[in-house]
């Protein structure tokens, strides 16, 4: 029951409908399937944020391309950015990084970025505008 990702043309960025993690509807009682879409009003940046075991790895994981140059058609995935680090650094480096790629504007990459740093959004660390949706 499972369809292969295609390339489209028309859509400018990354849809997914009903989106599934194969090894997770084998190990878990339920899986809730999940849609995204990320591109053109959609924004370009999402940031995932809640509690451990809440599903922000299986949420990325599902949505996974291998990225090796991270250019305006790149889908970039971040999970637990800086877990290790002490939680200054870690959030530091974090919005350090989702700024430089917010700097690009349009040209900015797909990303999604999977932290329990609430301080992100408290703090309101990255620029507000179309860019950035926060889930």
């Amino acid at each position: 029951g499972y369809s292969r990702p295609r390339y489209s043309p028309q859509v400018l960025g990354v849809r997914i409908q009903n989106g599934r993690h194969p090894l997770m509807e084998l190990c878990a009682r339920t899986f809730v399937p999940n849609s995204t879409e990320c591109g053109g009003d959609k924004g370009r940046v999402k940031v995932i944020t809640g509690p451990n075991s809440s599903g922000k790895s299986i949420y990325l994981k599902q949505v996974a391309k291998a990225v090796n140059n991270a250019t305006a058609q790149s889908l970039v995935l971040i999970d637990e950015f800086g877990k290790g680090t002490n939680t200054v650094d870690g959030l530091a480096l974090l919005a350090a990084v989702l700024r430089h790629w917010l700097a690009r504007g349009p040209t900015c990459p797909h990303i999604f970025v999977a932290t329990n740093f609430l301080s992100l959004v408290q703090l309101q660390l990255l620029p507000q505008g179309p860019l950035v949706q926060y889930l």
